[in-house]
């Protein structure tokens, strides 16, 4: 039995959870018209990228992966202003099968950023981890590890770029129940760290280190034509580090994940209804809200896709005057084709960011519009050229600054399709 053939036996039983939803209790930074289509599960995306692997030492199979990335003009005020920043990355992924319910899959990704004029900033990142996937009967299994150190835009608050060190831990299963039900659970530690000159800055950003923790566990229903209900709960906590600015908190929240995905239609959604409490000595504000996100694609021809999308997201404040704001939007975007290589994507998103403080805190409200654009170009062999651009207005409904912040970027991909740990 071959390599790739052997992985097929487990694939269909680690669609985890979950598992291509937003990291961590929350996202830190989404991108504005940012769309992305869950098409793959972990185990499918093992399978697709052993297919993919480039070179093969016995039963071992290696991907390189080669990146320059975010080559581009940004302008981010004081004190850094304006300058050229580029991100170059080369690194290897390899998956490992041993016998057939087992797939070991490693990958060590380094990165350097450069920057033209605040050469202080110049950094080289590294990520890497290891990860164990099984089948036992109707039983799937991940064991996983794996630290991420990027640099990248720290959140709408703050567009500037941080380097953030997250560390990953995973312990999932999933029963198959039979009839198209399936059992699913998951602890999930997180580390999160970051390193920036940050007296230049003047923000303090060790306000923002923190250990989280979250437990899963639920029930999902696969359907036919490519339709999945799952119904589950999650018990988080986030423990700060810092003891000026605590906003440790905890709680426990019911889950709802819809899945959609048959021509012409494509649509996901994530909903956690949360209901968060401050641990003794923190200053979180009891949190009652609904969290998550959806995404809906309608491919009005094999060239053409129309999108609309939107979020509803806590995100911790750097202003010690803030505890946290909600960051709502709502986006629509088109795709174009313009050949069988070559892609256009046009998107416009609303938004708002209603910030929450202590009983002493001011009102902070702010709408926030953003447009921009993305061309992508394939060239064969896994090149993939990719041009961005975007302008995000922020303008003050209560109290607040004005503002607006606009970047362009550029990047050239080698071998592999992305940058992601497993694939």
């Amino acid at each position: 039995m071959g390599v790739v053939s052997r992985s097929a036996s487990w694939a269909a039983y680690v669609a985890l959870f979950g598992s291509t939803a937003a990291l961590g209790q929350f996202t830190q930074y989404q991108a504005p018209g940012e769309f992305v289509e869950r098409r793959e599960s972990i185990a499918e995306t093992l399978e697709r990228s052993m297919q993919e692997a480039q070179w093969r030492l016995g039963a071992l199979l290696l991907d390189p992966y080669l990146s320059v990335r975010d080559i581009g003009y940004i302008d981010e005020g004081e004190p850094f202003g304006s300058d050229v920043t580029a991100t170059a990355g080369v690194g290897l992924r390899g998956y490992l099968p041993i016998g057939n319910p087992t797939t070991v899959a490693i990958h060590a990704l380094p990165e350097y950023s450069a920057y033209f004029d605040n050469s202080e900033r110049n950094q080289l990142n590294f990520s890497y981890g290891v990860g164990l996937f099984s089948n036992y009967g109707r039983i799937g299994l991940e064991l996983s590890a794996r630290q991420e150190e990027r640099d990248d835009f720290f959140s709408g608050e703050l567009n500037r770029r941080v380097t953030n060190h997250i560390g990953y831990g995973v312990v999932s299963f999933e029963v198959d129940l039979g009839r198209g039900v399936s059992l699913f659970g998951a602890a999930e530690p997180r580390r999160y760290e970051y390193s920036e000159p940050i007296a230049a800055l003047g923000v303090t950003f060790v306000d923002q280190e923190r250990d989280e923790e979250l437990l899963r566990a639920g029930f999902r229903l696969e359907l036919p034509r490519g339709l999945s209900i799952a119904l589950g709960v999650e018990d988080s906590a986030a423990d700060f580090d810092s003891s000026t600015n605590d906003r440790s908190n905890s709680g426990v929240a019911p889950l709802l994940q819809f899945h959609y995905d048959a021509h012409p239609f494509y649509f996901d959604a994530n909903l956690a209804l949360r209901e968060l409490e401050p641990e003794v000595g923190s200053r979180f504000v009891a949190y009652d809200e609904e969290s998550g996100d959806f995404g809906f694609a309608w491919r009005t021809s094999p060239r053409w896709q129309l999108q609309v999308f939107g979020r509803s997201n806590l995100v911790y404040s750097l202003d010690p005057t803030w505890v946290y704001y909600q960051d709502d939007a709502l986006g629509i975007a088109a795709e174009l084709g313009l050949s069988s290589n070559t892609s256009v994507r046009l998107f416009y998103e609303r938004g708002n960011n209603d910030y929450t403080g202590g009983e002493s805190a001011t009102t902070r409200n702010e709408d926030l519009d953003s447009v921009g654009g993305t061309v992508r170009v394939h060239f064969g062999r896994g090149i993939v050229l990719q041009a961005s651009a975007r302008e995000t207005e922020y303008s003050a409904v209560d109290a607040g600054l004005n503002r607006s912040f606009a970047t362009f970027t550029m990047g050239l991909t080698f071998g592999s399709k992305s940058g992601a740990p497993w694939g």
